[in-house]
């Protein structure tokens, strides 16, 4: 077996690795961003706390804000990831343009 012979059988594997590294990187970057909108919520409520003296309200409802703004976040990254879903939301406001959306009422 010559050389140029073992590189073509060695093209699939890597070719599998950068869509493997792909999708890895894309899930660290979603965890890191629901992860780190969680934190810069806890702190933003915890400094507020101290600064009015509502100890645990703020803190409380800005980890809440900053779960649902990190789940925005990964909804957004995973439609942008979707070519398919992408498609799909199209075709729902052009059916929704011309249409009464009442419902039928």
């Amino acid at each position: 077996m010559s050389v140029p012979e073992k590189n073509k059988q060695n093209k699939p594997d890597e070719e599998k690795k950068p869509d493997a590294m792909q999708g890895m990187g894309q899930g660290m970057k979603v965890s890191i961003d629901l992860l780190s909108s969680l934190i810069v919520g806890a702190v933003i409520g915890y400094a507020l706390d101290r600064w009015l003296g509502t100890k645990p309200f703020l803190m409380v409802f800005f980890i809440f804000f900053g779960g649902v703004t990190g789940l925005y976040n990964v909804y957004r990254q995973s439609i942008s990831l979707s070519p398919g879903l992408k498609a799909n939301e199209k075709q729902k406001n052009k059916k929704g343009e011309g249409e009464d959306n009442d419902g039928g009422i």
